[in-house]
């Protein structure tokens, strides 16, 4: 893990035409958090046969990360992500921080 946020770290200052990319082991993790919400989605709609779409998983990802992150819950949520700032500058945060985030 301290290698990943190192890597992080590194990637943070690449030049400005260059995209940053998550590791494997950062896209596994969000790849971890889709399926838990899809499946999550199977079980309220229960419709085994739903349909895979982003469009609703990652909308319900981040609004439960907003939640659990939120004051009163206060919970460290790892979803890492490539930010970009209104310079263009990006970023990878490793933690959901509601306040940075899209």
């Amino acid at each position: 893990m301290k290698a990943d946020n190192q890597k992080a770290e590194e990637q943070r200052h690449l030049g400005a035409d260059e995209e940053l990319e998550l590791s494997d082991e950062q896209a596994a993790r969000n790849d971890e958090i889709y399926g838990a919400v899809f499946e999550l989605c199977k079980v309220l709609t229960e419709d085994e046969n739903l349909v895979w779409d982003m469009a609703f998983i990652g909308l319900i990802a981040e609004d439960a990360a907003a939640v659990l992150a939120g004051e009163g819950h206060g919970f460290q949520i790892r979803f890492p992500a490539v930010v970009t700032d209104d310079d263009g500058r990006q970023e990878i945060q490793e933690y959901y921080n509601d306040a940075d985030r899209w």
